[in-house]
């Protein structure tokens, strides 16, 4: 039943109800998604902690003591779900075999991951091989109201409780692995899990940070990897055990055939430089679409500073560079930069920066021409 409806725009609205079966966001799980009265749910939160349920949603307004009905996103539900209960799993297992107990956690659209106080961590494979068993026992997965007096609040793990919360307190227990204060959804057995991938460790801030995946995202994940690979092997035509040394072998190629090129365009502008130098003008204006600054600063280098010059790079967008005598420079510089809309400084006979209307280079030519 609708309790209230507050617009917040035309088309959107904070709706409470007497109950929902939406989940708001809280215990590091994300807010549910669904429809109330066929309107989409944007978000659903909890203001403070014992504070009524907020739905935000699109469409016309409800009435109060209006009766709706409340679809849930059950896929959106069920990842979440797989998600909070391996992190519940992963973390009593991290806990009670390695001493590391968890400070932060965060559900990802993707991956998830798991902060726990410990600086360093080399037994992934141990834990995640640990996890994995505890799924194919299938312990149960069960929340219970306690109050403070329950022998199960007493070992529950938790990071500390609100202080305007009371009694009764929700414990979610994996049977004989964990209990645990916790407002989330969960899955009813570790079966549900399928399966936990532990990702990959770092290192953040003096905690160690694993990222992970589980239920349907191993799938996904294992999908889009499979993917990935076929995709490389026909790319470079090797088999899959040899992408990584293929990999390598044409990094190498490339970081050569780039160096090969900056040389050449090296050579390139000293050889356009000495060619200009040749003319005896006392200004010059040179233009390289696939240039870059490294080319522009080869050419003023090869020119000195007798010689008032523009170098511009690039099509629509790039760099120039003026060099030449150190007054003429200070002074048709910003000129530069200002007619091919862009940004630039410089000292020492050295005037440089980027272009975004490369098109009025010929105007900028002028300037530079009239400037001796």
């Amino acid at each position: 039943t609708v309790v209230s409806c507050t617009s917040v725009s035309p088309a959107e609205h904070d709706v409470v109800l007497s109950d929902t079966v939406l989940f708001p966001e809280g215990g590091g799980q994300p807010d549910d998604r669904g429809t109330i009265a066929g309107r989409a749910v944007q978000s659903v939160r909890r203001p403070g902690h014992a504070g009524d349920v907020v739905h935000r949603v699109t469409g016309t307004p409800l009435a109060a003591g209006e009766s709706v009905d409340i679809q849930v996103d059950w896929p959106r539900r069920w990842d979440h779900m797989q998600q909070h209960s391996a992190q519940h799993l992963i973390s009593a297992v991290a806990s009670r075999d390695h001493a590391m107990p968890t400070v932060a956690w965060s559900l990802g659209k993707d991956c998830s991951y798991i902060d726990f106080g410990l600086g360093v961590f080399a037994a992934l494979a141990e834990l995640e091989q640990t996890v994995n068993d505890a799924i194919m026992n299938n312990h149960t997965v069960v929340p219970h109201l306690v109050d403070e007096t329950s022998p199960l609040f007493q070992k529950a793990h938790g990071r500390g409780l609100p202080d305007a919360l009371s009694s009764p307190f929700r414990v979610v227990e994996i049977a004989g692995v964990d209990a645990n204060l916790c407002c989330g959804t969960h899955v009813s057995g570790l079966a549900h899990l399928q399966a936990v991938k532990l990702l990959f460790s770092e290192t953040v801030k003096g905690t160690t940070r694993i990222h992970f995946v589980a239920g349907q995202r191993v799938l996904r994940v294992l999908g889009d990897l499979f993917d990935r690979e076929r995709t490389v092997i026909r790319t470079l035509t090797v088999p899959a055990e040899d992408i990584p040394a293929e990999v390598a072998r044409v990094k190498k190629a490339e970081r050569g055939a780039a160096k090969t090129c900056k040389d050449m365009l090296k050579e390139i502008a000293e050889l356009t430089a000495q060619q200009a130098k040749a003319s005896g003008s006392k200004t010059v204006c040179l233009h390289r679409p696939d240039g870059d600054l490294d080319f522009a600063s080869a050419v003023a280098t090869t020119l000195g500073d007798g010689i008032l010059a523009l170098i511009t790079c690039g099509d629509d967008q790039g760099i120039f560079l003026v060099s030449g005598p150190e007054e003429a420079v200070a002074r048709v510089g910003p000129q530069v930069a200002t007619i091919l809309n862009g940004k630039g400084g410089g000292r020492k006979g050295r005037y440089q920066g980027k272009a975004t209307n490369m098109a009025a280079r010929v105007e900028a030519q002028s300037v530079v021409q009239a400037a001796l």
